[in-house]
């Protein structure tokens, strides 16, 4: 185990790297707040971060007795669900637009998935919908796809 969290993070610390130097063309603030530049910059640093600690574990740890390494282990259902509603997440956000499928993606992980209580399910759902909006449509001024569910929503209305 030991092994494949030393040599993914240092797998991850590269692509974090690259990733900097990638984005250095870009701005990262404007005359309006963040830039072009901003996310990249800031995930990249947030992934060197995370590799590092990746790999300080790995090499504080002590592995216990002869463990085989487990790639998805006995849970694929959990990570394949995640991967598909992931997927499906990006298809179909800019159709049916950000809130709706913000709301329906966290559902569908939190109930199903993760089998929370549906009172955890819905704080949850709506206090993401509501940071959200908060920091990306407030705060960093992007406006976030709309989708057919506010085009018939204007219309009814």
């Amino acid at each position: 185990m030991k092994r494949l969290d030393c040599i993914s993070s240092s797998a991850l610390f590269i692509v974090a790297v690259v990733l900097f130097f990638q984005a250095g063309g870009l701005p990262f603030w404007g005359e309006l707040g963040p830039a072009e530049g901003f996310f990249p910059y800031v995930l990249s640093v947030l992934l060197v971060g995370l590799s590092c600690l990746i790999l300080l574990r790995a090499l504080i740890v002590s592995q216990k007795g002869n463990e085989k390494p487990k790639i998805i282990g006995p849970k694929r259902a959990k990570f394949f669900s995640y991967v598909a509603s992931f997927f499906i997440f990006g298809l179909v956000f800019a159709k049916i637009g950000y809130s709706l499928t913000l709301a329906v993606f966290l559902i569908f992980i939190l109930r199903l998935v993760e089998k929370q209580s549906w009172r955890t399910t819905l704080m949850v759902t709506i206090l993401s919908l509501v940071l959200s909006y908060v920091i990306f449509v407030r705060f960093l001024k992007v406006s976030m796809p709309e989708g057919w569910l506010t085009s018939l929503m204007e219309m009814i209305g």
